[in-house]
């Protein structure tokens, strides 16, 4: 099987895609450009609210030291009909299938609930400190992969909004990944997965505009540890704190408008 669905997803090359993913350091992840058709993803890139018209709509804004200036939206029921189309194409099985055959990780299931993931959209001023994301939802299955896909079309290199990728010891930035439009980013959920998103210095009026989807499996993968446990924030170095982050990102925000 080397292809999903074509009517919205292109083609996936699943011998290149997974060699590329086993090969990932400093955890397996890949970036596939093009992810879905073009006319599709403008579509749903069209459907996305304003960041105000999110604010009225969406289950929860954080203005945490560690997550500033995001909303997302979880519920299927809100997604508009392109975005809605695209979270079953996402939670199908036949994509599960196939993130199966990427990343060798076997009986994959999506959250169709959307938990963490869903809608997510940042306003400018925003970030999001490194971290390693939630093992686990409640029936006791075992978080083992995330799908983002950015959904900002015209993005300027300087507004930001990248996402960084740390080793295990938060010590290094090893990968940043710029929120180009059409772009999905697959990584693991594993110990030590630390990931963040630059501060994003965009105009007034735009938003840096992501879907995500989490998969798991309901058998414990290779590097379980034995504990269920939330999400654990990290600090970049030369951070001591969250609140430390949170004026480091301020002032790189401020030096940017």
């Amino acid at each position: 099987m080397n292809e999903v669905i074509e009517e919205y997803i292109n083609p996936l090359n699943i011998k290149q895609y997974s060699s590329s993913f086993i090969e990932a350091r400093p955890y397996r992840f890949i970036v596939v450009d093009n992810f879905l058709k073009p006319e599709f993803c403008h579509a749903v890139c069209q459907a996305y609210p304003s960041y105000k018209e999110a604010q009225k709509i969406g289950q929860q804004e954080f203005k945490k030291a560690d997550e500033y200036r995001k909303i997302q939206i979880t519920s299927a029921d809100l997604f508009p009909g392109p975005v809605q189309t695209l979270a079953q194409e996402l939670c199908s099985d036949h994509f599960c299938h196939v993130l199966s055959e990427i990343t060798g990780i076997e009986d994959l299931a999506a959250d169709n609930k959307f938990r963490g993931a869903g809608m997510h959209l940042m306003q400018t001023g925003a970030w999001l400190s490194p971290h390693v994301d939630f093992n686990h939802i409640e029936e006791r299955m075992y978080r083992r992969l995330n799908v983002i896909l950015y959904l900002n079309e015209d993005w300027e290199e300087g507004w930001g909004g990248a996402l960084e990728i740390w080793d295990p010891e938060m010590k290094t930035c090893m990968h940043v990944v710029p929120p180009i439009f059409n772009r999905a980013v697959i990584f693991n959920t594993v110990p030590g997965s630390f990931h963040g998103v630059l501060p994003v210095t965009c105009e007034s009026d735009r938003s840096r505009n992501t879907f995500a989807s989490f998969y798991y499996t309901d058998t414990a993968p290779p590097e379980w540890e034995g504990k269920f446990h939330g999400t654990i924030w990290g600090s970049r170095p030369g951070e001591k704190s969250s609140k430390d982050s949170l004026m480091k990102s301020l002032s790189k925000f401020l030096l940017h408008r």
